[in-house]
């Protein structure tokens, strides 16, 4: 699933919509898991990922989706007073329920990078 609303709210990363990403890219951790870190090892040292980063499902949780912003992606929408519901859609929200059966919140971790 490729969102580049997603990827703007993650990490402000391809932010066609000139939004706030909820955290600017913050390098993985030291303490992920092995198979991870090999994978992650091997695509960084080819230069194939970028704005490597994580969050808590807590973080993901504790945002204000209701929150409004104009959106400065060109097209039919440009302009357009939108929230952070609505560009991120169902999907997004149905992954967020489904990561809530992983545990504490605040014990749950999202390791992310993007490819180029």
């Amino acid at each position: 699933w490729q969102s580049y609303g997603l990827f703007s709210f993650l990490a402000g990363v391809r932010n066609y919509y000139d939004i706030e990403p909820i955290s600017k890219p913050r390098e993985l951790p030291d303490n992920i898991n092995l198979d991870i870190k090999i994978k992650y090892d091997i695509l960084k040292s080819i230069g194939y990922i970028h704005s490597d980063s994580y969050l808590t499902l807590k973080e993901l949780l504790d945002f204000d989706y209701s929150e409004n912003f104009t959106n400065q992606r060109e097209g039919e929408d440009y302009g357009k007073i939108m929230s952070y519901r609505d560009l991120l859609g169902d999907r997004y929200f149905k992954n967020l329920e489904e990561l809530k059966q992983l545990g504490y919140p605040n014990k749950v971790r999202i390791v992310f990078w993007f490819d180029n």
